[in-house]
C-alpha cells in the first residue's frame, strides 16, 4: 500500500540489508506495488526484479517499468515453466499459464514454489478459485509445500479446499492488514486452513513472520511487533 514503502526500507535497515538479490512482484494492484515503487524511488539497491508475464495495461505497470527503466535495474517476465536460482534458492514458476490470458487479474498472478534443500515455500499473490482449480487438477505435485503464502490475504474468495489438500502446508502466513475493510481473513479460510491442519500467522496479529530453515528444515518461526521488536520464536515439531 501507499507509504509502505518507508516500512520496508526501515525493517530492512533492522535486518542490515541493503541489496536485494531479486524482488518478486505477483501483480500490479496497488497493495502488491506501491511500497516496491517507494523503495526504488528512495534509490534501494536491487539486483533484479521478476514480473508476470501477463501485461495488465495499467498506469501503475506502466510507471513501474519506466522507473525500472530509469533505474537501470534488470527484469524479466515469467511464466509458467520458468525457473530462476538465486543463491541456494530456485523458484519455479507454476503460473500464469496460457489459460490465464482470459482471466481477471487477481487470476493471472504470478505463482511461485521456492525450493530450498527440502523445504518447499509457495507464493500464491492474489489467485482466486479459477486459478487455484487449474493449479490443483494439472500440478497436484508441484504445488505441495511446507510453507504456503495464503491466496488473496485468506479472503473467502480464495477458499478452494481441494488446493489446500495438495498444498497440504504445515505452515500458512497470512498477510493482511489489521482491521482491513474487506474483513479478511474470512473465517471460510480459517476454517479450511485447520481442516488441513495447518499452523496459521497472520500479519495482523503476529506482525512480521520470520522462517529460521536450513537446508533440511524449517527450524523455527519468529514473530515482531513494535518497530520489529523479537518476540519468542515456535519451534517446530
Amino acid at each position: 500500500d501507499e507509504g509502505s514503502g518507508s516500512t520496508l526500507q526501515s525493517f530492512l535497515a533492522t535486518q542490515n540489508i541493503r541489496v536485494l538479490d531479486a524482488i518478486f512482484l505477483s501483480h500490479f494492484h496497488d497493495d502488491h506495488l506501491c511500497g516496491v515503487m517507494e523503495l526504488l524511488q528512495n534509490g534501494f539497491s536491487v539486483k533484479m526484479i521478476y514480473l508476470p508475464q501477463h501485461s495488465s495495461g495499467s498506469n501503475a505497470e506502466t510507471e513501474l517499468v519506466t522507473l525500472i527503466h530509469e533505474k537501470q535495474i534488470p527484469f524479466c517476465r515469467l511464466k509458467a515453466g520458468d525457473v530462476c536460482t538465486i543463491g541456494k534458492a530456485t523458484y519455479h514458476a507454476l503460473w500464469p499459464a496460457p489459460k490465464a490470458d482470459y482471466m481477471k487479474e487477481n487470476n493471472q498472478s504470478l505463482v511461485l514454489r521456492m525450493d530450498y534443500g527440502e523445504n518447499r515455500i509457495l507464493f500464491t499473490g492474489d489467485i482466486e478459485f479459477s486459478a487455484q482449480i487449474e493449479l490443483c487438477t494439472e500440478q497436484p505435485d508441484e504445488i505441495q509445500a511446507e510453507v504456503l503464502k495464503v491466496p488473496h490475504h485468506g479472503g473467502e474468495t480464495a477458499v478452494l479446499t481441494p488446493f489446500l489438500q495438495a498444498c497440504n502446508p504445515q505452515i500458512s502466513v497470512i498477510g493482511v492488514g489489521m482491521n482491513n475493510f474487506h474483513g479478511h481473513p474470512s473465517q471460510e479460510m480459517l476454517d479450511a486452513l485447520n481442516q488441513v491442519q495447518s499452523t496459521v500467522y497472520r500479519t495482523d496479529l503476529h506482525g512480521n513472520v520470520k522462517l529460521i530453515l536450513d537446508e533440511t528444515t524449517i527450524k523455527r518461526v519468529e514473530i515482531s511487533t513494535d518497530k520489529w521488536r523479537v518476540l519468542p520464536s515456535f519451534p517446530l515439531s
